[in-house]
């Protein structure tokens, strides 16, 4: 799904040229086949089409808390990155969904590295939520597509991807 990442020196060249952030330069570049002057030239338009899909989770049963976010490409319909964090530490719950997409991402990241953190569910849960999320592509796409949150809600509620 996802290729290695591009140099940093091309990150912050096109953060330059553009005034994007990092996480929009990383984006841009993934959609821009790694392509600086393609990504500088089409970065509107390529993040236009970008959703982010942030949620939470807690299954009181096993006392296991996470978060997690999808990336999308709605033009080209692909997944550009699925992340999750699994863990028994209550406080990540207490992350709130309101966060720009780029905040959300970046503490689920802080969250990876805390205590209590399960490393490797954490990785399986990503793995598992990109699977369930391709079986499901054009459905999915369809309900990002409509840019209404209860069709995708009840859709990623009736279809859960974990």
């Amino acid at each position: 799904m996802e290729s290695i990442p591009p140099p940093p020196d091309k990150i912050h060249l096109l953060m330059e040229e553009t005034g994007c952030d990092q996480n929009q330069a990383e984006i841009a570049m993934a959609l821009a086949g790694y392509d600086v002057e393609k990504a500088i030239r089409a970065i509107g338009a390529l993040l236009r089409h970008i959703v982010a899909l942030k949620g939470k989770f807690h299954f009181p049963g096993k006392n296991l808390y996470g978060l997690l976010i999808v990336i999308a490409d709605t033009k080209r319909e692909r997944i550009a990155r699925a992340r999750a964090v699994a863990s028994y530490n209550p406080a990540l719950f207490e992350t709130p969904l309101v966060l720009e997409w780029f905040e959300f991402e970046k503490s689920l990241y802080a969250a990876r590295l805390g205590e209590g953190t399960l490393q490797q569910p954490s990785q399986d849960l990503e793995r598992m939520l990109t699977d369930a999320l391709e079986s499901r592509r054009d459905a999915f796409f369809a309900h990002v597509a409509a840019e209404n949150e209860g069709p995708l809600a009840d859709f990623l509620i009736k279809h859960p991807p974990i």
